[in-house]
């Protein structure tokens, strides 16, 4: 909370001024990231790295109160062909997927394909795409509030021959995850209902 000061009582007064230019300034630092992001003059997305400093600012932007909690504010992806279950192409009309031009922002998982990013290695040509993604760590609890955790990109025998960081969030029934676009062409995120999974059936009680 952006407190400007304090009145004689001791409770927090918020300037509705003070706090929308801040809140203002944020967002346009947030747009100047992702154009400079987008046009990949340092070549960060060739390789799935993204530097520290933009990740630490994007993270703190978009998870400010101010812009509203990512349990609430998040969009949906009903997408069945990101399952663990889909190999090749079987489950995307004979189209490869992937998730480079994917927009940076906070996501659910929401479809018959799976709810959650798997915890457990996922072969190469699965998810309809050639190098699936998988989180190479546990998924938070609620008392953990937002967590970092890295997704690998399998690549034959190389379990994360790509890697990308991103932000999880327990959100009491099912998590959120705030996304940036995947390496390249071939990767992909995951969900997980297959026996790769360390999840399968319905969200377990948290």
């Amino acid at each position: 909370m952006w407190i400007s000061k304090q009145p004689r009582d001791g409770t927090d007064e918020i300037d509705p001024l003070d706090t929308g230019m801040k809140l203002m300034g944020r967002v346009v630092v947030l747009v100047a990231i992702s154009s400079w992001w987008e046009s990949d003059e340092a070549g960060f997305r060739d390789v799935g790295l993204v530097p520290a400093f933009i990740r630490e600012m994007v993270s703190f932007v978009t998870t400010d109160s101010a812009l509203g909690d990512p349990c609430v504010n998040h969009t949906v992806l009903d997408q069945p062909w990101r399952s663990t279950d889909c190999s090749n192409t079987e489950c995307s009309d004979g189209a490869w997927m992937h998730d480079e031009n994917l927009a940076v922002g906070w996501y659910r998982f929401n479809s018959s394909g799976g709810w959650k990013i798997p915890e457990t290695v996922v072969p190469v040509n699965h998810c309809s795409g050639k190098r699936p993604g998988w989180l190479a760590g546990r998924h938070p609890s609620v008392r953990e509030g937002e967590v970092t955790r890295t997704v690998c990109f399998t690549k034959d025998k190389n379990i994360c021959e790509k890697h990308q960081e991103i932000r999880v969030k327990n959100c009491t029934g099912y998590f959120v995850y705030q996304l940036w676009p995947s390496p390249n062409t071939s990767t992909v995120y995951c969900t997980g209902r297959s026996p790769f999974a360390s999840h399968t059936g319905s969200p377990p009680p948290v």
